[in-house]
Protein backbone atom coordinates (compact mmCIF):
# COMPACT_ATOMS: atom_id res chain seq x y z
CA UNK A 1 0.00 0.00 0.00
CA UNK A 2 2.82 2.54 0.73
CA UNK A 3 4.87 1.68 -2.06
CA UNK A 4 1.78 2.44 -3.93
CA UNK A 5 0.95 5.73 -2.82
CA UNK A 6 4.49 6.83 -3.79
CA UNK A 7 4.06 5.47 -7.01
CA UNK A 8 1.10 7.94 -7.58
CA UNK A 9 2.60 10.90 -5.86
CA UNK A 10 5.54 10.07 -8.36
CA UNK A 11 3.50 10.28 -11.29
CA UNK A 12 1.54 13.43 -9.93
CA UNK A 13 5.11 15.51 -10.07
CA UNK A 14 6.29 13.97 -12.82
CA UNK A 15 8.66 11.51 -11.18
CA UNK A 16 9.07 7.88 -11.02
CA UNK A 17 9.99 4.84 -8.82
CA UNK A 18 12.14 2.23 -9.04
CA UNK A 19 12.16 -1.18 -6.88
CA UNK A 20 15.64 -3.38 -6.66
CA UNK A 21 15.44 -6.69 -4.82
CA UNK A 22 17.65 -9.19 -4.07
CA UNK A 23 18.51 -12.15 -1.81
CA UNK A 24 20.28 -12.21 0.49
CA UNK A 25 20.99 -8.13 -0.24
CA UNK A 26 17.51 -6.81 0.56
CA UNK A 27 16.12 -3.78 -1.00
CA UNK A 28 16.66 -0.78 -2.69
CA UNK A 29 13.95 2.14 -3.53
CA UNK A 30 15.01 4.64 -6.22
CA UNK A 31 12.95 8.20 -6.59
CA UNK A 32 13.70 10.50 -9.09
CA UNK A 33 11.69 13.49 -9.51
CA UNK A 34 12.29 17.19 -11.28
CA UNK A 35 12.85 19.86 -8.39
CA UNK A 36 13.92 23.57 -8.88
CA UNK A 37 17.17 24.28 -7.91
CA UNK A 38 17.26 26.88 -5.63
CA UNK A 39 20.11 29.74 -6.09
CA UNK A 40 19.98 30.82 -2.25
CA UNK A 41 19.77 27.98 -0.18
CA UNK A 42 22.99 27.68 0.92
CA UNK A 43 25.87 24.98 -0.14
CA UNK A 44 25.98 21.27 0.50
CA UNK A 45 28.14 21.53 3.57
CA UNK A 46 24.90 23.27 5.07
CA UNK A 47 23.18 19.74 5.22
CA UNK A 48 22.09 19.03 8.79
CA UNK A 49 22.48 15.43 10.34
CA UNK A 50 21.81 14.58 13.34
CA UNK A 51 24.93 13.86 15.39
CA UNK A 52 27.63 13.79 13.55
CA UNK A 53 30.64 16.05 14.03
CA UNK A 54 32.30 17.86 10.83
CA UNK A 55 35.63 17.68 9.80
CA UNK A 56 35.93 13.92 10.61
CA UNK A 57 38.53 11.82 8.70
CA UNK A 58 36.58 8.48 7.38
CA UNK A 59 38.27 5.83 5.84
CA UNK A 60 36.64 4.34 3.02
CA UNK A 61 37.31 0.42 2.22
CA UNK A 62 35.56 -1.67 -0.08
CA UNK A 63 38.45 -3.97 -1.06
CA UNK A 64 36.70 -7.02 0.22
CA UNK A 65 33.76 -6.61 -2.31
CA UNK A 66 33.11 -6.78 -6.25
CA UNK A 67 31.05 -3.49 -6.21
CA UNK A 68 31.32 -0.22 -4.75
CA UNK A 69 27.63 0.88 -4.84
CA UNK A 70 27.00 1.12 -0.95
CA UNK A 71 30.37 2.62 -0.32
CA UNK A 72 29.64 5.39 -3.07
CA UNK A 73 25.90 5.55 -1.37
CA UNK A 74 27.78 6.25 2.06
CA UNK A 75 30.88 8.49 0.92
CA UNK A 76 28.01 10.65 -0.54
CA UNK A 77 26.09 11.88 2.45
CA UNK A 78 29.55 11.33 5.15
CA UNK A 79 30.76 14.23 2.31
CA UNK A 80 27.38 15.94 2.27
CA UNK A 81 27.65 15.97 6.36
CA UNK A 82 31.05 17.30 6.37
CA UNK A 83 33.10 14.39 6.74
CA UNK A 84 36.62 14.14 4.83
CA UNK A 85 36.46 10.58 3.31
CA UNK A 86 39.65 9.40 1.94
CA UNK A 87 40.03 5.68 0.19
CA UNK A 88 41.67 2.93 2.17
CA UNK A 89 43.57 -0.14 0.83
CA UNK A 90 43.52 -3.48 2.81
CA UNK A 91 47.20 -2.46 2.97
CA UNK A 92 46.91 0.23 4.37
CA UNK A 93 44.34 -1.03 7.72
CA UNK A 94 46.43 -0.92 11.44
CA UNK A 95 48.98 1.42 9.37
CA UNK A 96 49.94 4.08 12.08
CA UNK A 97 50.69 6.27 8.86
CA UNK A 98 47.00 6.06 8.02
CA UNK A 99 45.32 8.56 10.55
CA UNK A 100 41.56 8.39 10.83
CA UNK A 101 38.77 8.99 13.34
CA UNK A 102 36.60 6.27 11.70
CA UNK A 103 36.86 3.14 9.29
CA UNK A 104 33.73 1.77 7.33
CA UNK A 105 34.47 -1.64 5.89
CA UNK A 106 32.46 -3.48 3.62
CA UNK A 107 32.84 -7.18 3.17
CA UNK A 108 31.20 -10.50 1.86
CA UNK A 109 30.75 -13.96 3.01
CA UNK A 110 33.91 -14.81 1.21
CA UNK A 111 35.85 -12.21 2.77
CA UNK A 112 34.39 -11.75 5.73
CA UNK A 113 37.17 -14.94 7.39
CA UNK A 114 39.98 -13.07 5.77
CA UNK A 115 39.41 -9.83 6.71
CA UNK A 116 42.38 -8.68 9.16
CA UNK A 117 40.16 -7.76 11.64
CA UNK A 118 42.95 -7.95 14.40
CA UNK A 119 44.02 -5.01 12.48
CA UNK A 120 41.24 -2.71 12.83
CA UNK A 121 41.68 -0.91 16.33
CA UNK A 122 40.07 2.20 14.66
CA UNK A 123 36.37 2.87 15.47
CA UNK A 124 34.99 0.97 12.63
CA UNK A 125 31.26 0.61 10.85
CA UNK A 126 31.05 -3.04 9.11
CA UNK A 127 28.41 -3.37 6.20
CA UNK A 128 27.84 -6.86 5.02
CA UNK A 129 24.51 -9.09 4.19
CA UNK A 130 22.92 -10.62 7.35
CA UNK A 131 24.29 -14.29 6.32
CA UNK A 132 27.88 -12.77 7.54
CA UNK A 133 27.18 -10.69 10.76
CA UNK A 134 27.94 -14.11 12.97
CA UNK A 135 31.53 -14.42 11.08
CA UNK A 136 32.64 -10.60 12.12
CA UNK A 137 34.38 -10.67 15.95
CA UNK A 138 32.72 -7.97 18.18
CA UNK A 139 34.43 -5.27 19.84
CA UNK A 140 32.92 -1.79 21.76
CA UNK A 141 34.04 0.09 18.74
CA UNK A 142 32.65 -1.83 16.05
CA UNK A 143 29.31 -1.57 14.64
CA UNK A 144 27.86 -4.05 12.18
CA UNK A 145 25.02 -3.04 9.58
CA UNK A 146 23.30 -5.15 7.50
CA UNK A 147 22.40 -4.87 3.98
CA UNK A 148 20.29 -2.35 2.44
CA UNK A 149 22.43 0.66 4.51
CA UNK A 150 20.19 3.46 5.02
CA UNK A 151 20.90 7.05 5.55
CA UNK A 152 19.53 6.63 8.96
CA UNK A 153 21.73 3.81 10.29
CA UNK A 154 24.88 5.35 8.63
CA UNK A 155 24.59 8.49 10.61
CA UNK A 156 23.43 6.99 14.01
CA UNK A 157 26.30 4.32 13.73
CA UNK A 158 29.05 7.47 12.63
CA UNK A 159 27.31 9.29 15.47
CA UNK A 160 28.18 6.42 17.87
CA UNK A 161 31.68 5.53 16.96
CA UNK A 162 32.99 8.86 16.42
CA UNK A 163 32.45 9.19 20.53
CA UNK A 164 35.83 6.77 20.89
CA UNK A 165 37.97 9.05 18.27
CA UNK A 166 40.74 10.80 20.06
CA UNK A 167 39.12 10.18 23.94
CA UNK A 168 41.64 10.33 26.95
CA UNK A 169 41.84 7.16 28.98
CA UNK A 170 42.26 8.91 32.23
CA UNK A 171 39.42 7.89 34.50
CA UNK A 172 38.21 9.91 36.92
CA UNK A 173 37.57 8.86 40.95
CA UNK A 174 35.25 6.69 41.87
CA UNK A 175 31.64 8.21 42.39
CA UNK A 176 28.19 6.90 44.70
CA UNK A 177 25.78 7.01 42.11
CA UNK A 178 23.41 4.24 40.21
CA UNK A 179 23.34 5.24 36.96
CA UNK A 180 20.58 3.52 34.44
CA UNK A 181 21.52 3.68 30.80
CA UNK A 182 18.45 3.39 28.10
CA UNK A 183 18.78 2.73 24.69
CA UNK A 184 17.62 0.07 22.20
CA UNK A 185 21.29 0.69 20.14
CA UNK A 186 23.88 -2.15 21.93
CA UNK A 187 27.03 0.20 20.61
CA UNK A 188 25.23 3.51 22.21
CA UNK A 189 25.09 1.44 25.46
CA UNK A 190 28.41 0.43 25.48
CA UNK A 191 29.61 3.77 24.22
CA UNK A 192 27.42 5.76 27.38
CA UNK A 193 28.53 2.99 29.78
CA UNK A 194 31.91 3.69 28.41
CA UNK A 195 31.69 7.39 29.30
CA UNK A 196 29.96 7.07 32.97
CA UNK A 197 32.55 4.45 34.07
CA UNK A 198 35.78 6.78 32.71
CA UNK A 199 33.53 9.70 35.17
CA UNK A 200 34.20 7.30 37.83
CA UNK A 201 30.18 5.39 37.85
CA UNK A 202 30.62 1.74 38.73
CA UNK A 203 26.95 1.24 39.72
CA UNK A 204 24.85 0.93 36.70
CA UNK A 205 21.92 -1.22 34.79
CA UNK A 206 21.39 -0.99 30.85
CA UNK A 207 17.39 -1.27 29.88
CA UNK A 208 17.05 -1.69 25.90
CA UNK A 209 13.80 -0.09 25.80
CA UNK A 210 11.37 2.00 27.98
CA UNK A 211 9.46 -0.41 28.83
CA UNK A 212 12.40 -2.35 30.62
CA UNK A 213 13.85 0.87 32.00
CA UNK A 214 10.42 1.54 33.63
CA UNK A 215 10.58 -2.30 35.25
CA UNK A 216 14.23 -1.94 35.93
CA UNK A 217 13.44 1.22 38.42
CA UNK A 218 10.42 -0.44 39.87
CA UNK A 219 12.84 -3.58 40.62
CA UNK A 220 15.52 -1.73 42.10
CA UNK A 221 13.89 1.40 43.51
CA UNK A 222 14.87 4.35 41.49
CA UNK A 223 18.24 5.73 40.13
CA UNK A 224 20.20 9.02 41.03
CA UNK A 225 20.78 9.29 37.08
CA UNK A 226 19.02 7.95 33.98
CA UNK A 227 20.02 8.44 30.63
CA UNK A 228 17.27 7.65 28.38
CA UNK A 229 17.30 7.98 24.67
CA UNK A 230 13.97 8.80 22.82
CA UNK A 231 13.42 7.03 20.00
CA UNK A 232 13.03 3.05 21.22
CA UNK A 233 10.73 0.51 20.15
CA UNK A 234 7.95 -1.06 22.72
CA UNK A 235 7.93 1.90 24.35
CA UNK A 236 9.45 5.62 23.62
CA UNK A 237 11.83 7.65 26.03
CA UNK A 238 9.10 10.39 26.85
CA UNK A 239 6.63 7.33 28.00
CA UNK A 240 8.78 5.91 29.93
CA UNK A 241 9.83 9.25 31.53
CA UNK A 242 5.87 9.83 32.31
CA UNK A 243 5.53 6.30 33.83
CA UNK A 244 8.57 6.88 35.98
CA UNK A 245 7.58 10.28 37.01
CA UNK A 246 4.11 8.85 38.24
CA UNK A 247 5.97 6.13 40.16
CA UNK A 248 7.93 8.59 41.71
CA UNK A 249 4.77 10.74 42.73
CA UNK A 250 2.90 7.27 43.85
CA UNK A 251 6.08 6.88 46.54
CA UNK A 252 6.30 3.58 44.94
CA UNK A 253 10.46 4.32 44.62
CA UNK A 254 12.34 5.56 46.85
CA UNK A 255 14.89 7.39 44.74
CA UNK A 256 13.63 9.92 42.52
CA UNK A 257 15.92 10.31 39.47
CA UNK A 258 17.25 13.15 37.41
CA UNK A 259 16.56 12.15 33.93
CA UNK A 260 18.89 13.06 30.44
CA UNK A 261 17.05 12.76 27.64
CA UNK A 262 19.37 12.03 24.90
CA UNK A 263 18.63 12.60 20.62
CA UNK A 264 19.79 13.37 17.43
CA UNK A 265 16.70 15.84 16.97
CA UNK A 266 17.44 19.61 17.86
CA UNK A 267 14.69 22.61 18.14
CA UNK A 268 12.38 23.99 20.73
CA UNK A 269 9.24 21.69 20.09
CA UNK A 270 11.35 18.32 20.82
CA UNK A 271 12.69 20.36 24.20
CA UNK A 272 9.08 21.30 25.47
CA UNK A 273 8.22 18.03 24.83
CA UNK A 274 11.24 16.59 26.40
CA UNK A 275 9.97 18.56 29.59
CA UNK A 276 7.00 18.23 29.52
CA UNK A 277 7.13 14.60 30.12
CA UNK A 278 9.17 14.87 33.19
CA UNK A 279 12.87 14.86 31.60
CA UNK A 280 15.31 17.08 33.68
CA UNK A 281 17.85 18.35 30.90
CA UNK A 282 18.54 17.21 27.28
CA UNK A 283 21.44 16.16 25.54
CA UNK A 284 22.11 15.98 21.85
CA UNK A 285 23.74 12.68 19.60
CA UNK A 286 26.40 12.30 20.28
CA UNK A 287 27.01 12.53 24.12
CA UNK A 288 30.59 13.65 24.92
CA UNK A 289 32.01 12.40 29.03
CA UNK A 290 32.64 16.14 29.64
CA UNK A 291 28.63 16.77 28.51
CA UNK A 292 28.02 13.98 30.86
CA UNK A 293 30.01 15.07 33.93
CA UNK A 294 28.05 17.62 35.04
CA UNK A 295 25.26 15.98 35.85
CA UNK A 296 27.15 12.75 37.60
CA UNK A 297 28.34 15.57 39.99
CA UNK A 298 24.81 16.58 40.34
CA UNK A 299 23.32 13.40 40.89
CA UNK A 300 26.20 12.60 43.26
CA UNK A 301 25.16 15.82 45.23
CA UNK A 302 21.61 15.09 45.61
CA UNK A 303 21.65 11.18 46.03
CA UNK A 304 23.14 11.90 49.55
CA UNK A 305 19.92 13.81 50.36
CA UNK A 306 17.94 10.84 48.79
CA UNK A 307 16.31 13.01 45.14
CA UNK A 308 18.05 13.55 41.78
CA UNK A 309 15.49 16.09 40.71
CA UNK A 310 16.14 19.72 40.35
CA UNK A 311 14.64 22.15 37.89
CA UNK A 312 16.93 22.86 35.56
CA UNK A 313 17.04 24.98 32.16
CA UNK A 314 19.11 22.61 29.06
CA UNK A 315 22.42 24.73 28.72
CA UNK A 316 23.11 22.87 25.28
CA UNK A 317 19.91 23.01 23.14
Amino acid sequence: LGLTIVSRYMGSIGGEIQVQTGLGKGTRITMRFPVEICQDCGTPDTVYSPGIRPGLTIGMCNAYISSPETSNFATQWLSLWGAKCVPVADTEIGSDEVRLDVLVVEVNSTTALGTPWHRITTPSLVICAANVVQEIPSSPTRYICRYPLTVSTLSDAIAALQTHAGESPDAEPTVDVRALVVDDLPLNVKVLKSHLSKLGVTNFSEAGNGQEAVAKVMQDGGYHLIVMDLMMPVMDGLEATREIRRLEKEGRVRVQSHIIGVTAERGRNKLKKMLEAGMDDALNKPVSRVALKKYVLRARSAGRSGSAREETVPHNY
